[in-house]
């Protein structure tokens, strides 16, 4: 099973052919739903507290005997385990603000344009950064979705940090808002090296996906999944560039280990609109180690997080949908489940296809209703 998972995330990135991804995705509903549909009955609203590499499969993705995709029929939560239930109605909630990061200036403070594209013109954009440099590629798309979630909440208490001002300074002082939305790179690393880190070699190898596959930065060969996970703010490209930082500055690339320092206690919903924000070292019996335990740490009861590459301009469609539905009085997995299916509808028509890697990225990790 975990090796067909491997197989079937990485032709899911690969955007190899439907009727090959429908068949794995068969494949794996056999081995791991079919088993357990009789118990499951009528029911559709199902939980799942996964291990090893289960962690990193949306369930939405599976296919059914009838050739359907199982977000068609079931809406999926995921939890680290079923304690996780306990904290559903006794952690505190706060009313408060909601605050959006997009389209953070990468640039700022290396002197160059942050008007650089995003990979080449005939590659679609998502939301990783260029492994050959482990630099970050200006997203406009995410400038345009933290935009239109504004103008969803318009009668919300919203604050936008965009450009230069999408800082790490600026999201480490933010306290317990009732949102937490960030749009912007995200990324999983494998083996850093910890010991005499300097501007030039982070000892990083970037890893495209659970396979363990990677691209070499360095020989440097230290695992910590908690430094090896996290996003990209405001300045975050002065480490490939080679560029000087003082001590009382921030780089502006947030590990997973920096984000359990944060205070989200009773934040209600983080949403990580990024590359492999759910990824991260796979522990047998011990869930997976990197951002989604880190803003759980931090206080956050909810969160939304990507398993593998989101594309740029998709990934806008989806978000507006799902906080139209948030917004429209819907649970947070309503809303989730049903901007998936009108994101899928929608690719599908302007597309012609319905592949999962455009819409089935995104879970729901924690508590599924709006508290």
């Amino acid at each position: 099973i975990d090796k067909s998972i491997i197989k079937f995330r990485g032709d899911i990135q690969a955007l190899s052919a439907s009727k090959k991804i429908k068949a794995l995705g068969n494949k794996l509903f056999k081995s791991i739903f079919y088993p357990a549909s009789e118990m499951i009955g009528a029911d559709t609203n199902i939980f799942i507290s996964p291990d090893s590499n289960l962690a990193l499969l949306p369930f939405e993705t599976l296919v059914d005997e009838n050739g359907n995709y199982l977000v068609d029929k079931y809406k999926f939560t995921y939890l680290n385990s079923g304690r996780d239930f306990m904290g559903f109605n006794t952690a505190s909630i706060n009313s408060g603000s909601v605050s959006l990061f997009g389209n953070p200036d990468f640039n700022y403070h290396v002197g160059e344009s942050k008007k650089q594209p995003c990979q080449d013109k005939e590659k679609a954009s998502n939301r990783c950064p260029e492994s050959s440099e482990f630099s970050f590629s200006s997203l406009a798309g995410t400038e345009k979705e933290v935009d239109q979630i504004k103008e969803v909440l318009v009668n919300e208490d919203v604050k936008i940090f965009k450009s230069q001002y999408a800082t790490e300074k600026a999201l480490k002082e933010i306290e317990s808002p009732r949102i937490l939305h960030i749009a912007t790179h995200g990324f999983f690393l494998k083996n850093i090296n910890i010991t005499g880190i300097n501007q030039e070699t982070r000892g990083m190898l970037t890893v495209s996906d659970a396979s363990g596959s990677s691209d070499s930065i360095s020989g440097k060969v230290i695992n910590n999944p908690l430094l090896a996970s996290g996003i990209a703010l405001s300045g975050a490209n002065r480490i490939s560039r080679s560029l000087a930082i003082s001590d009382d500055e921030e780089d502006g690339i947030v590990s997973a280990m920096e984000i359990m320092g944060l205070n989200l206690k009773g934040t209600s919903l983080v949403v990580l609109s990024a590359c492999n924000t759910g990824v991260g070292d796979v522990e047998r019996g011990q869930g997976v180690f990197g951002l989604r335990r880190a803003f759980q740490m931090a206080g956050a009861r909810s969160l939304l997080m990507s398993l593998w590459k989101v594309p740029d301009s998709e990934t806008v469609d989806l978000m507006r949908r799902f906080y139209l539905n948030l917004y429209g009085g819907k649970s947070k997995v309503d809303s989730l489940n049903m901007s998936i299916k009108d994101t899928m509808r929608e690719i599908k028509k302007i597309r012609g296809t319905d592949h999962p890697f455009y819409w089935g990225g995104f879970i729901l990790i924690g508590n599924p209703e709006n508290n």
